[in-house]
């Protein structure tokens, strides 16, 4: 093969081109690095199509086992120790190291990686600039919901910040709406209540209104908390539809506008989704059902959709009178969410459209059913800002393995690596049907211990136990023996500690609470959910390689059955007798 030489203007230019490609490649690489973090870590600068981050697929690895064992030094990181918490995900605040940060760009900090605030100058008006700048971490179609975060000044410090960083991260188009002015991070609070009318703010009500305005208005600095107490529940059923009203003034060409209480979440990706599936144009009200009959209302913790349709036809007919119609009703009835289904109702014609992915209650208190695993989960209520963050950043994390979170992931990451036969001290919330001694004795049925023909559940633990193997759809059980009651449920959930820290413990472990669960059924549930990993597996691939059994992080992490945390990390765990540790 002949030789080929260049001389020095050829080389000039072919040095040049070369420089030119590199550098447009770069660029390309750097623009998707400040869009997607996951694209940071690239095998060659001159790929078009990058290859999956190693840190993303050996997580994905990980979590196809069931998750991580937590390390000793895990304890001391972040905000909990969960099994879909990889090493990678751990970086401290005052970590130097390049690597493990976002690319450097014209839009980063060279020095921290954080994103550049703009100029001064560049904003139009102080109010504009005072707002700190919100990551923008937006699905697909986000900016299309207006999101409503309604709460109440005597709590809005204890839930509300949280918020700022995580839930308003994920929507563009936003309001916070509460029963007296402030503002957090820059960002506006409403005073949702300022146009009610004047006869209505005189009412007896209305007092707490009339005093935390009193000390907003004369500069009084003295916490909420501390003058009202935390009753403000009295002022907040008067918040719904004046907040939907000012939603449609401000976002009238919006599809969707959803609410929720400031101590609730939503997964915006999987809201989005299930939103997709449904018609802007259409009359839709959604959330989970309360009450009954025609008014059966979308409950406002749990969160509630309306689509455009729906409130054209209601606020959006005069935002300033629809809202005044319904004050003197507002004060006969329990709840604002109530009063928004008798609007939805009366002036739409739209029944709720139930959706089971709403709920109602905390993670780990979510009821688990067959009927339920291969559904998302939208929304959580009844959270503290720990629980919000937590959420948040299993969202986040679970992203990585880019598919949709369903409740069959929320059980393999929250709840099965937890439960166990029998745990004592532990509450799993099994109330679907309860028997007590009192009852019985109020329906003249007499215990085998006082001449009753059979053994009831609560005379014994195991009593209890073969009450719910004796019903075919039982899944879990809980004892109590000091209360004489035996609790069953056709469901799942974690629950959490019986135990009262602000007593002391229970000296007689038989004296409080013991939870079961019926773990060969609820394997066998898994063995025929089309969605579960356990999906139409063989014991023996169960057990060592598709998926971990139930309760395996109770058998590999001692200090979950101990109850002895990282404090006592230097006891020799092996010596331990306590129960249930192999």
């Amino acid at each position: 093969m002949p030789r080929v030489t260049l001389n020095r203007p050829q080389g000039i230019v072919l040095t040049a081109c070369i420089l030119l490609f590199v550098g447009y490649e770069l660029f390309i690489i750097y623009n998707r690095n400040e869009v997607d973090p996951a694209w940071s870590k690239i095998s060659s600068p001159f790929s078009k199509t990058p290859k999956t981050p190693q840190y993303v697929t050996e997580f994905k690895e990980q979590m196809d086992k069931g998750g991580y064992i937590p390390s000793l030094d895990s304890y001391d990181l972040y905000e909990s120790v969960d099994v879909w918490r990889s090493p990678e995900s751990f970086s401290h605040a005052y970590d130097d190291n390049p690597n493990s940060r976002h690319k450097s760009s014209m839009h980063f900090d060279n020095v921290h990686g954080r994103p550049k605030n703009p100029d001064p100058a560049s904003y139009g008006s102080t109010g504009e600039y005072l707002k700190i700048p919100l990551v923008a971490d937006y699905p697909p179609n986000a900016d299309k919901i207006f999101l409503m975060i309604k709460t109440g000044a005597s709590v809005l410090w204890d839930r509300l910040p949280v918020h700022l960083f995580t839930t308003l991260t994920r929507v563009p188009n936003f309001a916070i709406y509460s029963d007296a002015p402030g503002s957090v991070g820059g960002y506006e609070v409403i005073d949702v209540l300022a146009n009610m009318t004047a006869k209505s703010r005189l009412r007896n009500e209305f007092k707490m209104y009339r005093d935390q305005r009193t000390l907003h208005d004369t500069h009084g600095n003295m916490p909420l908390t501390d003058v009202m107490g935390k009753d403000g529940w009295v002022l907040d059923k008067f918040k719904n539809i004046p907040m939907l009203a000012h939603a449609w003034t401000v976002s009238p060409d919006s599809d969707w506008y959803v609410f929720m209480d400031a101590d609730s979440f939503y997964f915006i990706d999987n809201l989005v989704e299930v939103l997709s599936h449904f018609d802007p144009n259409q009359p839709l009200y959604m959330g989970s059902p309360a009450g009954a009959g025609r008014y059966t209302f979308a409950h406002g913790g749990s969160g509630v959709v309306l689509s455009h349709r729906t409130m054209q036809d209601t606020v959006g007919v005069d935002p300033i009178q629809v809202p005044k119609d319904y004050e003197d009703r507002t004060f006969k009835e329990c709840c604002g969410d109530l009063m928004v289904a008798y609007m939805v109702v009366d002036r739409a014609n739209t029944l709720i459209t139930p959706n089971p992915s709403f709920k109602g209650e905390p993670y780990y208190s979510m009821e688990l059913k067959e009927s339920l695993w291969c559904k998302p989960p939208v929304s959580f209520h009844h959270l503290f800002p720990h629980d919000i963050e937590v959420l948040w950043e299993y969202e986040r994390i679970k992203r990585l393995q880019g598919k949709q979170i369903l409740f069959a992931d929320m059980y393999r990451d929250f709840v099965m690596p937890y439960i166990d036969h029998q745990i004592e001290d532990w509450d799993n919330e099994s109330w679907t049907t309860i028997v007590t001694l009192a009852k019985d004795r109020q329906n003249n049925i007499l215990p085998s211990t006082e001449g009753g023909d059979e053994v009831r559940p609560y005379e014994s633990l195991d009593a209890c136990l073969k009450f719910c193997e004796g019903l075919p759809d039982c899944l879990m059980y809980s004892y109590h023996k000091k209360k004489q009651q035996c609790a069953v449920a056709p469901l799942v959930k974690l629950g959490k500690p019986a135990h009262d820290f602000q007593k002391s413990a229970i000296k007689d472990s038989n004296q409080g609470m013991v939870s079961g669960w019926m773990i060969e059924r609820i394997q066998q549930m898994r063995n025929r959910t089309e969605c579960d990993v356990a999906y139409k597996s063989s014991d023996a691939v169960y057990k060592t390689g598709i998926d971990r059994t139930e309760g395996w992080l109770r058998r590999e992490d001692r200090t979950i059955i101990t109850g002895k945390p990282y404090l006592d990390r230097d006891t020799d765990y092996a010596s331990d007798t306590d129960a249930g540790i192999a």
